[in-house]
């Protein structure tokens, strides 16, 4: 049978649910890839026979049958799905509204329509013309609605671009809080309750789990963050959260804390490939981020202006006691330097500037 090719995806899905694979991931990426070139090549095949006239000529009959069907019978149907189940009002709505768009329906269309014609069926070649009517109409509507409606229902976060920090220190905790204090959303994150707690009683967003477990893709909002600094004093684990998380929010917004390897064989150090963005430098390392903290060097953050009487910008530089970590553009999207020139985006004005600094001892401010 030509249609049986829809039960064999069906299929497929139950096994593969159910045969207990160590990891989807893969699979999932490898499905969206091939679901687009998939889907695209069906409807330019569909189309291929579609006359223009004929999708033109239809009736008012069939324009009253595509509203119900978006706005009825969709809806409907995903309120039946939903009892029984923790999603909201809004959340049912939302949902009911921006329904499937009808892809299989359009290539089902496309078989069963020259069959109801063959059988003697007036009206049988309307049913390709009214299912592509479906999904254009559904495609341009839930574009334009999407999102007007889903800030109606408030079901959207006006927090985005924040940091996610995987690993709870004391100068971790300070960077967190420099970073809140500028409106950008941060979460630390940690396997070890006791690490967490200093951040806790600073009233900073933390999650206690493992970022890497299928529980925390569901208990963390991920669309808040879109930026990774892997602070683990485990390379090989930063090295996997930045592969993981990279796929999502793109390599270049990975960063690790670098590994003190400097003096080990090459055969013993991670790639440099399968890692993310060194955090400002390959020379910064975890115990070089202790030890400046223990110093007294602190995160600190400035807004780039200018003078009273001049057009020049008033932009921090690096010095002994002074190291530049990164912008905050007016966007508010975070961007950490790294070891790369082309990574050190220049400041422009009311960005404001991200750095670390040596406080100066109370002895030295008596002496000045």
């Amino acid at each position: 049978m030509h249609e049986s090719g829809l039960i064999a995806v069906t299929v497929l899905g139950l096994t593969l649910s159910n045969i207990h694979t160590a990891s989807l991931e893969e699979i999932k990426r490898f499905k969206e890839t091939i679901t687009l070139l998939l889907v695209s090549g069906v409807f330019i095949l569909l189309t291929a026979d579609l006359d223009a006239r004929t999708l033109l000529s239809l009736n008012w009959q069939s324009i009253l049958f595509i509203a119900a069907l978006l706005f009825v019978i969709r809806p409907l149907t995903f309120l039946l799905c939903s009892i029984g189940t923790q999603m909201s009002r809004q959340e049912i709505i939302l949902s009911g509204l921006i329904a499937p768009r009808g892809i299989v329906c359009a290539a089902m269309a496309g078989v069963i329509g020259p069959l109801l014609t063959e059988a003697g069926f007036l009206d049988g070649d309307k049913i390709l013309p009214i299912a592509f009517a479906v999904v254009i109409t559904s495609v341009v509507l839930h574009s334009l609605m999407i999102k007007p409606l889903a800030r109606r229902l408030k079901l959207t976060s006006d927090e985005t671009g924040g940091v996610i920090i995987a690993g709870a220190y004391a100068w971790s905790i300070q960077l967190a809080e420099t970073l809140k204090a500028r409106d950008v959303p941060v979460m630390l994150v940690d396997s070890d309750w006791s690490s967490l707690s200093k951040a806790r009683l600073a009233d900073l967003p933390v999650y206690y789990g493992e970022l890497l477990s299928e529980e925390t893709e569901f208990a963390l909002e991920f669309t808040r963050y879109n930026t990774l600094l892997a602070a683990t004093p485990n390379p090989a684990y930063n090295a996997l959260l930045c592969e993981k998380f990279g796929y999502e929010y793109g390599s270049e917004r990975m960063f690790r804390i670098s590994p003190d390897d400097t003096d080990m064989p090459e055969r013993k150090r991670i790639s440099g490939t399968v890692q993310g963005r060194p955090f400002v430098a390959k020379s910064l390392t975890l115990p070089d981020l202790w030890s400046k903290y223990h110093d007294g060097w602190r995160f600190r953050t400035t807004r780039v202006g200018k003078p009273d009487n001049g057009d020049s910008l008033i932009i921090p530089e690096e010095t002994d006691s002074l190291i530049l970590i990164g912008v905050i553009t007016r966007a508010g999207l975070v961007q950490f330097y790294s070891q790369t020139a082309a990574s050190r985006i220049a400041p422009k004005e009311n960005d404001i500037v991200i750095f670390i600094e040596k406080e100066q001892a109370p002895e030295a401010h008596k002496a000045s």
